[in-house]
């Protein structure tokens, strides 16, 4: 199988050896792989909000985000306002009540709305679940309900489309 330079292999398709004490999530890494993986690079102990916060930190005023709507003029965000929707959608989502490791179902087109609904789950520690915008409402339904989804969101058009 041939890897990516600077990407950790995807050979993870063994079943753990044991899985005493680990539940149904056992881990199929060892821990001389993990130490590996973190010497080379490959893993990290930050995540990608540390990152974005840090840079919105930083750079504030820096374009994150250029969006471009069919409907509307194009918008460029920058990691300050970006930030700001971040922080507001992560408070929308935890009034809510969803909760680290809820999932959050996303149908949205390719909008900074996206982008910012995402780094609000990675904010509050939900698991985003993007869902393409081209499926139908029974291919929704069938995913929100195999995923479990604690939220969904997408566009619905004033026909009730959820097409972009």
């Amino acid at each position: 199988m041939a890897s990516v330079v600077g990407c950790a292999p995807h050979s993870r398709h063994r079943e753990p050896e044991s899985n005493d004490d680990q539940g149904e999530h056992a881990s199929l890494v060892t821990p001389a792989e993990a130490r590996d993986y973190r010497a080379r690079g490959w893993w990290r102990d930050t995540t990608i909000i540390d990152d974005f916060l840090d840079v919105a930190t930083r750079l504030p005023e820096k374009p994150a985000i250029v969006s471009w709507h069919v409907d509307k003029p194009c918008e460029t965000l920058t990691y300050r306002e970006l930030a700001l929707w971040v922080d507001r959608f992560a408070t929308g989502l935890l009034a809510l009540g969803v909760s680290p490791g809820d999932v959050v179902s996303i149908q949205l087109p390719n909008w900074w709305e996206f982008a910012a609904l995402h780094l609000a789950c990675a904010r509050i520690g939900a698991v985003t679940n993007p869902i393409g915008t081209i499926l139908r409402q029974h291919e929704v339904q069938f995913i929100l309900e195999r995923t479990r989804s604690k939220y969904a969101s997408s566009r619905i058009a004033s026909d009730g489309s959820t097409s972009p």
